[in-house]
């Protein structure tokens, strides 16, 4: 298992051979070590490596997610989520009740968010370049190659934003959410909220867009967004989470449409790959009358 694990590790992350070979020799074993398998081959794992942590005089036990990874080949059909549910209930007979992890991708944060990660430490960076002597002052709007350099790191203030995060959540999220559910109980739904959704992406200056649909799905995707570009100018990209976890909620339990999502320009990916599929289960019959309302409505508001 061993070194099945360990070619794994090297086809996905960049690391050199010697860095892998300590990590294997010193880390890694097997009661740490969590693994999917399809025939003779791992197509994912991770290693539960234990760190405790000492909170008012107490250890507590807790472990830290290392080598998390999938094979190319399985990626985006939920392997990651069941190894991490594999590794969550060894945990929880082990009496682990805390796990941490590092996320490698700024888009990660979103993806273990979904899982039940939270962020718990945040920092911002400024780089200053100091003039060569205490008269050259022309210095100080100089490259990094003239004079010294120092970076100050200043943490965010938790408390502002964890309320700021409860109001888009609590308020915004959740009012947008419990609309978009009534709106389920209007006959032809789906045909009405993916016309309406797609139309309103076609014509917005908000964002900028491509589409795909077909009669049980719709996907958009967003290679640029205002609410992103705001923050990134501003110095604050950090609040953008806040509007993608807004769209998390807002689209996400509802009884009729399905809503996935694996990467925000937000939490530092290249797009936001929206994906919405239709509920078929729940439908025993074909209802005419709901086809002609909203085929009616459709063309109205076509109009």
């Amino acid at each position: 298992m061993r070194e099945k694990v360990k070619k794994l590790w090297k086809l996905c992350f960049n690391d050199n051979d010697e860095f892998v070979d300590m990590y294997f020799n010193l880390r890694y074993n097997s009661e740490v070590n969590v693994a999917i398998e399809s025939g003779d081959e791992v197509i994912a794992a991770l290693q539960m490596l234990p760190y405790p942590i000492t909170f008012h005089g107490n250890s507590v036990p807790t472990a830290y997610i290392s080598g998390a990874c999938t094979h190319p080949d399985y990626r985006s059909r939920g392997v990651m989520r069941e190894l991490l549910s594999q590794a969550f209930g060894r945990m929880y007979r082990n009496n682990i009740a805390f796990t941490t992890l590092i996320p490698a991708e700024p888009w990660l944060f979103g993806y273990y968010a979904r899982v039940g990660y939270a962020t718990a430490f945040r920092y911002g960076k400024r780089t200053f370049h100091l003039p060569t002597s205490e008269t050259d002052t022309s210095s100080l709007t100089s490259s990094a190659e003239t004079g010294w350099c120092f970076q100050a790191y200043t943490d965010y203030d938790e408390d502002v934003y964890q309320y700021m995060r409860k109001y888009m959540i609590d308020k915004i999220a959740a009012k947008k959410h419990a609309s978009t559910a009534k709106m389920e109980l209007v006959p032809g739904f789906y045909k009405i909220y993916s016309f309406i959704f797609l139309k309103i992406m076609r014509t917005t200056d908000l964002q900028e867009n491509t589409q795909s649909y077909g009669k049980d799905h719709y996907d958009v995707t967003i290679t640029k967004c205002l609410w992103h570009t705001a923050c990134k100018e501003n110095g604050c990209e950090e609040l953008c989470h806040l509007f993608c976890d807004v769209d998390d909620v807002t689209y996400g339990g509802l009884k009729k449409i399905g809503f996935t999502r694996t990467k925000t320009l937000g939490y530092g990916g290249d797009c936001c790959d929206f994906h919405f599929k239709k509920f078929n289960k729940r439908e025993k019959h074909k209802d005419n009358s709901c086809d002609t309302f909203s085929d009616s409505l459709v063309e109205e508001l076509s109009d």
